[in-house]
């Protein structure tokens, strides 16, 4: 999905990198709590499928257009119905506009490959005592 720069992704990219998915993911809470005609004092579970709190497909696709409009990019319309919850939107958003959002930290190295058998071998002495 290419972005085409909005008066969003402008005030977005003005933001430090570390909190522009909180930004992202705000903005896309709000387009959903407008469909769901939310109060401001009523909570909105980012994991909750939104099909679930009583979105129709018609309503999410009335979101997609907005959040186009919003992104000034495609917003794919199977990631809304295949990942139906703000946090799994948000996360596809960022994936598919990684020019505004800084690439995610690498994770922590594992163990050492010998450290296994050294557990096992503690597991083995405690269980065995």
């Amino acid at each position: 999905m290419t972005a085409v720069p909005t008066e969003f992704i402008t005030a977005l990219q003005r933001i430090p990198a570390s909190a522009r998915r909180a930004a992202l993911q705000e903005a896309v809470t709000a387009e959903f709590r407008t469909a769901l005609l939310m109060t401001p004092e009523e909570t909105l579970p980012l994991d909750a499928n939104y099909f679930d709190l009583g979105l129709t497909s018609l309503r999410v696709t009335e979101i997609k257009q907005r959040l186009e409009e919003k992104l000034g990019c495609e917003v794919d319309a199977a990631v809304l119905f295949a990942s139906p919850t703000i946090a799994d939107l948000t996360d596809n958003l960022v994936a598919a506009m990684p020019g505004s959002f800084p690439a995610a930290p690498a994770p922590p190295p594992g163990p050492p490959a010998d450290r296994k058998p050294l557990v096992d071998s503690l597991l083995k002495d405690l269980f065995e005592a």
